[in-house]
C-alpha cells in the first residue's frame, strides 16, 4: 500500500494584501464546528483536562519488521480530510521507518478509553495517511517553511472528543502577536535527560516574545524571520521533543464566541528544552494561510511528487 508526498510550490502573502476571507477554500475550515471550548474546562497545572483540546493528533511511525506503533510529533485537525503538522516530521527520515497513522480523541496513552469519575471519553480514532504537501522551499537543516499539510485516506468524523480548531483570519493576521500569550499541548519529553514521553496531555501557557530574541539565543538558525515566532524563554517550561507540530493555540472572542486558534506550530529549540531560559521557534500560522487554503483540496499546477512506500498495518 501507498501514499502519496506531494512538494509543491510556495508563495507567501505576509502584509497588508491579506484577505483570507475571500478564498475560494475558505470555508473548508469546518468554522461552525471549529476550536468549540469544553463547558467544564479547567487550567491550573501541566496536566490538561480530558478533552480540552479535541484538535490534537499523534502522528505515527512504524519501523520495518516491527508491530510497534512510536507517536513523535503532534499535529491538528483542520477540516474533515486534513490534518496540519510540522514539514521536519516527515523529511528526511531513515528509510525504514514510516508514516501509518494518525491518532485522534486522545490523552491518556495508557487507557483506552479514557476516563474520569463516573465519565469515560469514545475510543480514540485511527486515520491514515494519503497524502503530505509541504513546501517546495522548505530548508531542513534551517527549519525554514516547517510546515505540513496531511491529508487523509478516511474522513474524519467529528465528535465531542473530536473537533477541528479555528485558524487566523485576516484581521487576526494583522495582529502583533508579541506579549501576548499562547498555549502550547503534547505528549513530549518532560525531562530531557531522560527523553521519556509523556503518557498524558500537557499543556502549558508560554508568552510570545519578539522574533530578535530568537535570533540571539539561537545564533546558527541566521534565517528566522517574520514567518516565524519567538516563543517561551522560562526556565523549565517549554515545548520539547515529541511535541513537533504540535499546536500553539489562543482562545479569541471577536467572532462573538470564545473559540480556539491556531497561532503556530511547534519546529525546533534547544536539545535541552527547558533547561535554561532559552526560547523555542514555532512556524506562525498566518504567514502560510493561503499556502494552506491554495492545498485544501486540490494539489497546485507547479508540483513534484514523491512516492514512498507505507507500512501495512
Amino acid at each position: 500500500m501507498e501514499f502519496i508526498l506531494v512538494i509543491l510550490s510556495f508563495y507567501i502573502t505576509i502584509g497588508n494584501a491579506i484577505d483570507f476571507e475571500s478564498h475560494e477554500n475558505w470555508n473548508l475550515l469546518s468554522l461552525d464546528k471549529c476550536g468549540q471550548i469544553s463547558t467544564d474546562r479547567i487550567i491550573g497545572g501541566t496536566e490538561a483536562p480530558m478533552n480540552a483540546y479535541p484538535w490534537i493528533a499523534r502522528i505515527g511511525f512504524k519501523k520495518l519488521n516491527e508491530s510497534k506503533i512510536r507517536y513523535k510529533c503532534g499535529g491538528v485537525v483542520a477540516n474533515s480530510f486534513t490534518i496540519i503538522s510540522a514539514a521536519h516530521c516527515f523529511i528526511n527520515k531513515p528509510k525504514y521507518e514510516k508514516f501509518v497513522v494518525i491518532q485522534l480523541g486522545e490523552h491518556d496513552v495508557r487507557t483506552n478509553p479514557d476516563c474520569r469519575d463516573d465519565f469515560c471519553a469514545d475510543p480514540v480514532v485511527y486515520v491514515h495517511p494519503r497524502e503530505i504537501v509541504i513546501p517546495i522551499n522548505y530548508m531542513y537543516y534551517k527549519y525554514k517553511h516547517d510546515i505540513a499539510i496531511i491529508r487523509t485516506e478516511e474522513k474524519i468524523n467529528f465528535t465531542g472528543f473530536v473537533k477541528p480548531i479555528c485558524f487566523p483570519n485576516s484581521e487576526m493576521a494583522q495582529r502583533n502577536l508579541t506579549g501576548t500569550t499562547g498555549e502550547v499541548a503534547g505528549w513530549g519529553v518532560i525531562d530531557p535527560d531522560k527523553l521519556k514521553l509523556s503518557p498524558v496531555l500537557q499543556m502549558i501557557r508560554l508568552p510570545i516574545v519578539d522574533i530578535l530574541v530568537c535570533k540571539k539565543k539561537l545564533p546558527f538558525y541566521l534565517s528566522i524571520g517574520k514567518t516565524q515566532l519567538c516563543v517561551g524563554g522560562i526556565k523549565g517550561k517549554d515545548s520539547c521533543r515529541g511535541d513537533s507540530g504540535g499546536p500553539l493555540m489562543t482562545v479569541d472572542d471577536s467572532s462573538g464566541e470564545p473559540k480556539y486558534y491556531l497561532l503556530g506550530i511547534v519546529s525546533f529549540g534547544i536539545n535541552k528544552c527547558g533547561k535554561t531560559a532559552t526560547p523555542a521557534v514555532y512556524t506562525k500560522t498566518s504567514a502560510y494561510m493561503n499556502w494552506l487554503l491554495d492545498n485544501l483540496v486540490e494539489n497546485s499546477d507547479n508540483t513534484k511528487v514523491i512516492r514512498i512506500k507505507r507500512v501495512l498495518d
